[in-house]
């Protein structure tokens, strides 16, 4: 599975639109819209209408499947991250002794 890190600022003509179309998403709603794409968080500044996210998927496509769907409404832009222990095993070229626990 791969993170990626997305930033999002939706174009002023569709604030409305857009913000009355998300805050009426359920949970069921964000699921259907994502198949194959865990989303880790999300954070927003509303006072300018946007923010940033992280995901993870097994397929860049999933994740670009996904953010297809707000594109009429938004700029978005998504790019491969990392995490600290994917770092140091790429640093390292093995397995680190020492891993951050991200389970919360």
């Amino acid at each position: 599975m791969t993170l990626y890190l997305g930033t999002w600022k939706i174009m002023d003509g569709a604030r409305v639109p857009c913000m009355t179309y998300f805050a009426s998403m359920t949970s069921e709603d964000d699921k259907a819209e994502s198949p194959g794409v865990e989303l880790l968080g999300r954070w927003g500044n509303l006072g300018n209408a946007s923010g940033t996210f992280v995901c993870r998927a097994q397929k860049q496509t999933d994740v670009a499947s996904w953010l297809y769907n707000w594109v009429p409404m938004a700029t978005i832009e998504i790019k491969p991250i990392c995490d600290d222990n994917t770092a140091r095993k790429i640093i390292l070229n093995k397995e680190p002794d020492y891993l951050v626990d991200y389970s919360n």
